[in-house]
């Protein structure tokens, strides 16, 4: 007869707190109660009663919890890729967003080139918490920029504008079956210099001249501006007014000179002229009125006066805008000069390091000893010591400039080939070393 064999008995277990922090088991164990633990994986609970670690690793080992731990390896939580509406996250991420943007813009990159540049970055920063939650596709980018970058550029464009004269231009181009049509404004600012902006950008199969003009008129109303026109060249009642003075003052009527862009060497002759009308121009604007009279001409009128009816008195003292007027002048005096040499159809390659150097020299000269011009050295000790100060740094600043220009575009060092070729202009005994230097050149 068989025996029942006795019944083995099972030792008690308790859960212990360090399982959770063995690397085996903390990302998917947790503690039920003493005798029982949990499953983030699997979603089960489990007993540990009788087998303790055994009953542990022996869940870990079951297909289900290896399928589940594999799949979750290859996946991110979708909290990974959601941002809290108006968290501090939101801002970062926004930010990062839009600067990227701005960059790819800035340096003509396609939507398309971001987006893809976009997607790499959770890869290149793996450790960055922003980079993957940057989702600025193409769609995106294009939004960016068309409503937020680029009514914040043109906002800044609108207020540099202000109320100063402008001129408009526009081209066309295609782009496959488009014809795309850019719409730009070039106008002088106090602070900034000439400027040159896009306000512009619309499509329009139509390239007649009338509906280009429409079409511009348009841009311009759009962006609020006004239409603004010559002085002189569009109004014959305030040129007829401009002549009544010229008579007045007894001297001879001339054209007012335009400075073409294009054309660097335009600049002098209009400066030129523009002084030498000067008593005429001024007289014309003043009797205008400061309310008829362009905020930024009028400005340069009375800068400097005491009182606005010091206007009315013509000077011969400067006041510290005509200072900069007389001194650009100056300087471009000087330089046309030796462009005109360089340009003419008698130089010789022999004359040509000879030329610059002189240039080079005289501009020194005249920064060393702080020469800026007859008429201005006298004017310069009537006006006050800080505009004094700014004119001097500004003009000294001007002359480093030229210099540094020069030195950037002319090779002015003993083996430069134009300083090579200067013993052939024949000033002096040409000796056979310097063919021979010339020849091994």
């Amino acid at each position: 007869m068989n025996e029942t064999p006795p019944k083995v008995k099972k030792r008690f277990c308790c859960f212990h707190d360090e399982w959770l922090t063995d690397e085996s088991f903390s990302q998917w164990l947790s503690k039920e109660d003493d005798t029982t633990a949990f499953c983030k994986m699997c979603r089960i609970t489990f007993t540990i009663k009788h087998d303790g670690v055994k009953a542990i690793k022996h869940h870990q080992q079951t297909t289900g919890h290896v399928r589940k731990c594999q799949s979750a390896s290859q996946s991110s939580l979708l909290s990974k890729f959601f941002i809290k509406i108006g968290s501090a996250e939101e801002e970062r991420v926004a930010f990062a967003e839009l600067v990227l943007t701005y960059h790819g813009v800035k340096h003509h990159h396609s939507y398309l080139s971001q987006d893809c540049g976009n997607k790499l970055l959770p890869r290149i920063f793996p450790d960055s918490k922003i980079a993957p939650k940057i989702q600025c596709g193409r769609t995106k980018a294009e939004a960016i920029v068309e409503n937020v970058l680029a009514p914040h550029a043109l906002s800044f464009v609108l207020k540099d504008v202000d109320q100063a004269p402008y001129s408009i231009a526009c081209d066309a181009s295609n782009k496959g079956n488009c014809k795309l049509y850019p719409v730009a404004i070039r106008f002088f600012n106090a602070d900034k210099g000439t400027t040159s902006s896009i306000i512009d950008f619309y499509e329009d199969s139509d390239e007649t001249s009338d509906a280009i003009a429409e079409n511009m008129i348009k841009c311009i109303k759009k962006v609020d501006l006004d239409p603004v026109f010559n002085e002189f060249s569009s109004s014959a009642k305030k040129l007829a007014h401009f002549k009544q003075i010229f008579e007045f003052l007894d001297v001879e009527y001339k054209n007012l000179l335009r400075h073409v862009p294009t054309r660097f060497c335009t600049l002098f002759p209009a400066v030129d002229r523009l002084l030498l009308d000067w008593p005429a121009v001024k007289t014309y604007f003043i009797e205008q009125g400061k309310d008829e009279v362009n905020p930024l001409i009028w400005m340069f009128l009375s800068q400097g006066s005491a009182t606005e009816d010091n206007l009315h008195q013509l000077s011969n003292e400067l006041s510290l805008p005509e200072i900069y007027l007389y001194f650009v002048h100056n300087i471009m005096g000087l330089i046309t000069k030796y462009i005109n040499i360089v340009q003419s159809n008698y130089v010789q390659i022999t004359e040509v390091y000879t030329i610059f150097e002189n240039l080079r020299s005289e501009i020194a000269a005249r920064k060393e000893k702080q020469f800026y011009g007859f008429k201005i050295q006298q004017s310069l000790s009537k006006i006050s010591p800080g505009d004094r100060i700014k004119f001097t740094n500004d003009a000294q600043n001007v002359y480093d400039r030229v210099l540094q220009y020069l030195t950037k575009w002319f090779d002015f060092s003993d083996t430069s080939f134009y300083k090579l070729c200067t013993p052939f202009n024949l000033n002096e005994e040409l000796e056979f070393t310097d063919v021979v230097t010339v020849a091994e050149n």
